[in-house]
């Protein structure tokens, strides 16, 4: 995480995509997904108090559900949220702003899947 604030920091003015796997989260530990968690964190707050994220679509996403524990599987409830991905995107205003259409696409989007 510390290589992507370098990298919005060196080449702020450059357009740019980027794409971090973290894959330790696949752990049973709740310990290592709290520490990834609080790594995530940590540099999205930095990056967002900076001005970094000003004008940057952020989107994160996993490739299932949140669920605290294997065991969970065994219940309907966390075999449904086993097999469906997570996403988040976040949309500054900035990019809003510039762009108001995406607000109502994303909006519409949402029933369409």
């Amino acid at each position: 995480m510390e290589y992507l604030r370098k990298v919005w920091e060196v080449y702020a003015d450059v357009p740019k995509y980027h794409y971090t796997h973290m894959y330790g989260g696949h752990s049973d530990s709740w310990n290592q997904l709290k520490t990834h968690d609080s790594i995530i964190a940590l540099t999205l707050e930095q990056m967002l108090s900076s001005g970094a994220l000003d004008n940057t679509v952020l989107i994160l996403a996993g490739d299932h559900g949140f669920h605290s524990h294997r065991r969970i599987n065994d219940l309907i409830a966390g075999e449904f949220e086993h097999r469906s991905p997570a996403l988040k995107v976040f949309i500054p205003k900035k990019v809003l702003e510039m762009h108001p259409e995406t607000e109502a696409t994303m909006a519409y989007n949402t029933q369409r899947l």
